[in-house]
């Protein structure tokens, strides 16, 4: 099941641009994004699958 839809010409998801917003802050949760546009929608999924999950969102 998709959780999140691409939002741009590059395929990028909703919530990857809130995870890069948010990722590499020192002290923070999350790793910087460095990686090609499908790892940063596997790990902008990610984020939002586990916040389901423990029922954040």
């Amino acid at each position: 099941m998709l959780l999140i839809k691409a939002i741009n010409k590059h395929g990028l998801f909703v919530a990857v641009r809130g995870l890069a917003k948010h990722s590499g802050r020192p002290g923070g949760t999350f790793e910087p994004l460095k990686d090609n546009v499908s790892q940063k929608n596997a790990a902008a999924e990610n984020v939002v699958k586990y916040a389901l999950k423990i029922k954040i969102l």
